[in-house]
């Protein structure tokens, strides 16, 4: 058929209705478009055999009558559920949020109470769990802290001194007094530093290292410590201990100062070796002399001679016996304040000592002048006698053997009483004075023993006024004689 037929609607219209005819529709709701699509079975000439059809489609969008009444609802409704689950959420998280504030401000270091809290149950069981758990951990804590607080102190209050180091010599701790007797600094944060770092001293570090590497449990050994222009010696004992559940090994190092232990023992060597050397000297010249005397008893003149010699040994050996027996009493009395002490006149005590060395001045022609007067002190007087008797003695002895001059001088302050002995002997050099206190000291070993002299009298002196809290000082130069002043506290 023609175009034209297909625009005639009475054509279509009688196409449509045939009852062959099938449709088919399709509607979107969101859109409100229809959509129909219609197959009419047609006949054609042009295709006689064939069964044909005419196909119409349709599309067209309509409105929904509810659309415009539901729209505003669901609106209004969704608006008032959102207000409402605003205000619900802003009055469970209030007490939320104000909790957690609490929990966290709890967990903070204080030592306040925290404010009790009421509101939601559950919450409220929370706080008071958090609260039971608080009050434990902070017991616990101020326990830990005193504890570790009490063994820090009973740590850093051993005299001796700890190290505690591990595997790797780094330390673990230490007291202040280790780092004393190595003379190093203090440092704040010692735990975890090398000893070398810490210490300062390669021989500590490398005593550390080899020790651990042993299989040795105990090792005792000593070193030596120069610093500061000082000399120490130290004891070290090293002793393994288990770390970590046993799986690693540590070491305790504890030190001990024996320094005072060493000069104490090599005094006592020296001092027995100036012992057997001054004893020695007399006794030979006795023994020999005596054998001497029994060859020549005939002649009375030699056997004179031989005998004045023998005496004179004798009374030097004595007087050595008698000096050690004053020293071994001093000492023994030396921590004993105001022994023996009364109040006395010191120029009466003086007057005394004058009286004594006045035989010996007359032999060596020594002229002794005295500047005393009377003043009452609380003293020792036998031991300030002896004292004074000791330099007035030596005095006279050094003093220049052809106009020999000793002088005796008596002053005082507000704190102090002075005893003053001049001579005009040949001085002592400056090189020396310092140890001219020393036990069996000479200058010069021949003049000493020919003048009688002991070793020992300074050294008396000096324990004596040490016994009395005071000192003693001398002044002196070569040629130009000395001058010792005793200085006894008022």
């Amino acid at each position: 058929p023609s175009t034209h037929q297909f625009n005639d609607l009475k054509i279509l219209d009688k196409l449509t209705f045939q009852p062959e005819v099938s449709v088919f529709k399709n509607k979107d709701h969101a859109t409100g478009k229809h959509f129909i699509r219609c197959y009419l079975p047609y006949d054609t000439p042009e295709l006689p055999t064939e069964k044909t059809f005419l196909i119409i489609d349709k599309s067209f969008y309509t409105s929904n009558p509810y659309t415009s009444t539901i729209a505003p609802a669901l609106q209004s409704s969704l608006l008032s559920s959102l207000i409402i689950v605003l205000l619900y959420a802003l009055m469970i998280a209030k007490p939320v949020a104000k909790q957690v504030r609490t929990i966290q401000d709890s967990f903070a270091p204080s030592d306040e109470e925290h404010p009790s809290y009421n509101g939601i149950p559950e919450l409220m069981k929370i706080r008071q769990t958090q609260d039971l758990l608080y009050k434990k951990n902070r017991s616990s804590h101020q326990k830990l802290s005193t504890q570790i607080q009490y063994w820090e102190s009973f740590f850093n209050a051993i005299p001796a001194g700890l190290i505690i180091v591990d595997q790797d010599n780094s330390i673990i701790n230490a007291n202040r007094q280790s780092f004393e007797l190595f003379k190093a600094p203090q440092i704040l944060k010692a735990k975890g530093s090398f000893l070398m770092a810490a210490y300062k001293n390669s021989e500590l570090s490398r005593l550390s290292s080899d020790f651990i590497a042993t299989e040795k449990e105990f090792q005792e050994t000593e070193m030596q410590v120069f610093r500061q222009g000082e000399e120490r010696n130290l004891n070290l004992k090293l002793v393994k201990i288990p770390l970590n559940n046993k799986s690693e090994h540590g070491l305790i190092i504890v030190i001990n100062d024996i320094t005072h232990i060493r000069q104490l023992e090599n005094l006592r060597k020296e001092f027995v070796s100036n012992v057997s050397h001054e004893l020695k000297t007399p006794i030979t010249v006795t023994l020999g002399f005596l054998e001497a005397l029994e060859d020549c008893l005939d002649d009375p003149t030699q056997s004179a001679y031989f005998f004045k010699i023998i005496k004179r040994n004798t009374h030097r050996l004595n007087n050595i016996i008698q000096d050690l027996l004053t020293l071994s009493r001093l000492e023994t009395h030396e921590k004993m304040k105001h022994f023996g002490y009364d109040s006395r006149d010191i120029m009466s005590t003086l007057q005394n000592t004058l009286e004594l060395t006045s035989e010996e001045a007359k032999e060596k022609n020594a002229i002794i002048t005295s500047h005393i007067y009377s003043k009452q002190i609380k003293a020792n007087h036998g031991l300030i006698e002896l004292a004074v008797r000791n330099l007035l003695e030596n005095a006279i002895r050094y003093s220049d053997s052809k106009n020999a001059e000793v002088s005796l001088t008596l002053s005082e302050n507000d704190e102090v009483i002075s005893i003053k002995i001049d001579d005009n002997g040949p001085g002592i050099p400056v090189q020396f004075q310092e140890r001219i206190f020393q036990r069996f000291f000479r200058i010069d070993e021949s003049r000493d023993r020919n003048t009688g002299g002991s070793g020992l009298g300074l050294s008396i002196v000096k324990h004596i006024i040490q016994l009395h809290e005071g000192s003693i000082s001398v002044d002196s130069s070569v040629g130009r004689g000395s001058s010792f002043t005793l200085r006894i506290p008022k």
